[in-house]
């Protein structure tokens, strides 16, 4: 008896949760465009930002001080809607919305202090700002939108929005600048200083000129070859502010954000013919999160066309992916000569030899068909400016992440990984020492580095900016950008 009473207790509560009603528009709505923002899912990966999968367009009715909204539960209910209200340049859509039921349960839709700190915390009502002349929906930064299994709750949330804006009309992207067609860019060696990450700066760059226009790019570490342009009077060279540098994709979360030169100000620089050099004494880019680089003592110094034997690189550290079956390597590419001299990163390449346990060596071939959506052709000497849409081969000045693909397996029966680079100019070709690093050592867990100079160890710190010397499990800066140590 207590068994058919449970029953129906459950099925009279399953009846009374799907009585629900789901919000229904007064009509169809036209469509709005989604301008920015990232939607986040939670996978077996954990979060992964899914924007780049969903429709660009979110369906938008107005019917007097009534909005809705269809398409902000984009990942098991996109074809639900929400309903809020319009109070002058505010709209706020309730928390706890319903938004339909499907094979797991009811879901619902609810707002998240972007300061929460505990599953614990209550919910709040979604708030956008409003420009009804611009046709503009732009989220509270200080909200998250989340879809939920239960209402007026931020626990059993899959799903959420930030960053979300909406506009009638569809954005006009921004373009990069290109140089004209005919210039020809003269090769430079860029120094600096980023005083956010307080890391001394050199990345190969170029500059260009054409009449009384001035071409310089290495302006940020995540967009080298982005150019930006100047006008110069007198040497004095003066950039406009809000220069559009490109897109780049973060490789923390997995969100496209769009990079700005000096949003708010214009710069100048000041170039100083006779001896090739452009200086800058401060200058910043941003995204729409905020300041990305931050630089101080930028100079861009002319490399002229002469033989050099380039400096020995290093692979610095090994790591084994197993769940990939892939092994990444993290390497030092210097862009100096054996004097410390710069050299041009445009005619600097790197290579890798492998040694068997034989004592037999060979080069490492990197095959299009292993690094496919990465090459386009087999490739030994790799470029030094050279990147990836992959994300197999990534670049930051002198650091390369590089990762074989050639198997866990394969690379277990390796003795030692070298790596040489190799530079042409002045009418010569020159290599410089390998740099070995003791594979097996490593698979042993006494990895070793060998060469015939001594490295640097990489700069940690953490995010206090506190320099540290040994480390626990948790998150750290490491040559300007986050690790997370396990």
């Amino acid at each position: 008896m207590k068994k058919i009473l449970f029953t129906l207790m459950a099925v009279f509560m399953a009846a009374v949760s799907n009585a629900q009603t789901a919000v229904t528009p007064p009509s169809e709505g036209e469509a709005w465009h989604l301008a920015s923002g990232a939607f986040f899912a939670y996978t077996d990966e954990g979060w992964m930002n899914h924007t780049a999968y969903l429709p660009q367009t979110m369906q938008v009715a107005i019917d007097g001080n009534d909005i809705y909204i269809q398409g902000l539960a984009a990942a098991y209910m996109p074809k639900s809607w929400v309903k809020g209200t319009i109070n002058g340049s505010i709209v706020t859509i309730p928390t706890g919305q319903y938004l339909g039921t499907d094979e797991y349960g009811n879901e619902y839709l609810n707002g998240q202090d972007v300061k929460a700190q505990s599953a614990s915390d209550p919910a709040i009502d979604i708030v956008f700002a409003y420009d009804a002349a611009k046709g503009k929906l732009s989220l509270d930064s200080k909200v998250c939108i989340l879809e939920s299994s239960k209402a007026n709750s931020i626990a059993a949330t899959y799903a959420y929005w930030e960053g979300l804006v909406l506009t009638k009309d569809e954005p006009t992207k921004p373009q990069v600048i290109v140089l004209p067609e005919g210039v020809t860019p003269i090769d430079c060696a860029f120094t600096g200083h980023d005083d956010y990450w307080n890391a001394d700066l050199i990345r190969p760059a170029q500059i260009a000129f054409n009449a009384d226009s001035v071409y310089v790019n290495a302006i940020s570490e995540e967009l080298p070859k982005a150019w930006i342009k100047g006008i110069m009077k007198d040497g004095i060279v003066t950039f406009a502010a809000n220069q559009y540098l490109g897109s780049y994709t973060s490789t923390t979360n997995y969100t496209a954000y769009n990079l700005f030169f000096s949003p708010s100000a214009d710069v100048t620089m000041q170039y100083d013919a006779a001896s090739g050099t452009l200086k800058c004494a401060k200058y910043t880019t941003a995204d729409e999160i905020g300041v990305y680089d931050d630089v101080t003592n930028g100079t861009w110094t002319q490399i002229s066309d002469k033989a050099a034997t380039p400096a020995t690189p290093a692979i610095k550290e090994m790591e084994e992916v197993s769940k990939y079956g892939t092994t990444s390597i993290y390497v030092t590419v210097p862009i100096v000569d054996t004097e410390g001299n710069p050299i041009a990163g445009s005619k600097l390449t790197y290579s890798f030899i492998v040694e068997d346990a034989q004592g037999n060596q060979a080069p490492l071939t990197f095959t299009a068909e292993l690094y496919a959506n990465g090459l386009e052709a087999d490739m030994i000497e790799v470029p030094c400016t050279f990147a990836d849409q992959t994300g197999y081969f990534q670049t930051n000045g002198e650091e390369h992440l590089i990762f074989l693909m050639q198997g866990n397996e394969t690379i277990r029966t390796w003795k030692r990984l070298g790596v040489k680079s190799t530079y042409t100019a002045g009418g010569e070709t020159r290599s410089s020492a390998i740099g070995w690093f003791d594979v097996q050592n490593y698979f042993t867990g006494i990895a070793a580095i060998t060469s015939d100079l001594n490295h640097q160890t990489s700069k940690l710190y953490n995010l206090q900016g506190q320099k540290v010397t040994s480390v626990k499990k948790g998150l750290y800066i490491m040559n300007g950008r986050k690790v997370f140590v396990k």
